[in-house]
């Protein structure tokens, strides 16, 4: 966890500034004090995580961990503490999952999280346009293909500000996500859409002449499902418990060429 900015900083006494002053002008109990124009919480944060070996603050699938740990990448960062920032990048990947396993594993653990009594789902999942925001700022597009496909199955009208203003709106609807819309910037907004578009193109490539008729109209059935679901990975998934072993597998390299694909879709790339 240590900064070598920091030992370097500590390492070089500071020499008297002006006419006046003594070098101990310059020291704290015996340590050479510099002084940085940091936020001192912010910085206190992180000085306890480096030599108190305290932990991370971390909330898994909170909406709010974005917000929570910018600071402390910030400092991170321009500190050179490079562990802190790896640690940091793990934590943010098990909420935008790397892998289609580790993304099914999320989807099921929110589902449970929807039949338990949780107040409202939005505060026990992540969420996408502050991950989104943050991935830009921090350059973390790890995080970005998953983001974007989750912000991809939300209307416009799940607005986070609007539904946490008015918490009648979560009553009547607890187990509904929503997003930051108003986090994204245009090109956000230019990725979002090309992505869904290509998405769909991509799907309705994959209705082909027939060749096994028995085995063609069911796989035309499904995709056409998918093109009419918000989530085609899901609707994937709820297909293939009714099929037969080779349309199963045939399901599962869709879905595996979809979750390959979402970066390509979303043009995370030219972010």
């Amino acid at each position: 966890m240590h900064s070598p900015i920091f030992s370097d900083m500590f390492d070089v006494c500071n020499p008297p500034r002006s006419t006046g002053e003594s070098e101990a002008d310059h020291l704290y109990e015996g340590a050479p004090l510099i002084h940085l124009s940091d936020d001192a919480d912010h910085l206190g944060s992180v000085l306890e995580i480096i030599y108190y070996q305290s932990d991370l603050p971390w909330l898994p699938r909170s909406p709010c961990y974005p917000e929570l740990i910018t600071p402390i990448l910030d400092l991170s960062r321009k500190y050179g503490i490079t562990r802190m920032y790896a640690q940091i990048m793990r934590h943010l990947e098990s909420d935008w999952p790397q892998t289609l396993n580790d993304w099914d594993k999320l989807e099921r653990d929110i589902t449970e999280t929807k039949n338990s009594d949780a107040d409202r789902i939005d505060d026990h999942s992540p969420e996408p346009a502050a991950a989104i925001k943050l991935a830009h700022r921090f350059d973390i597009p790890s995080i970005l293909p998953a983001a974007f496909y989750h912000l991809s199955r939300l209307s416009i009208q799940d607005d986070w500000d609007k539904t946490h203003a008015d918490p009648s709106i979560s009553i009547r609807n607890p187990t509904k996500r929503t997003a930051k819309w108003g986090l994204l910037s245009v090109k956000d907004f230019r990725c979002l859409l090309l992505g869904k578009a290509e998405l769909a193109d991509f799907l309705r490539g994959c209705i082909v002449t027939p060749g096994n008729l028995q085995l063609w109209k069911p796989w035309d059935v499904i995709i056409n499902q998918c093109l009419q679901s918000a989530d085609p990975l899901a609707e994937l998934s709820k297909s293939s418990a009714a099929q037969n072993s080779r349309m199963r597998a045939k399901i599962q390299v869709l879905r595996a060429q979809i979750w390959e694909k979402l970066g390509d879709f979303f043009h995370v790339k030219d972010q």
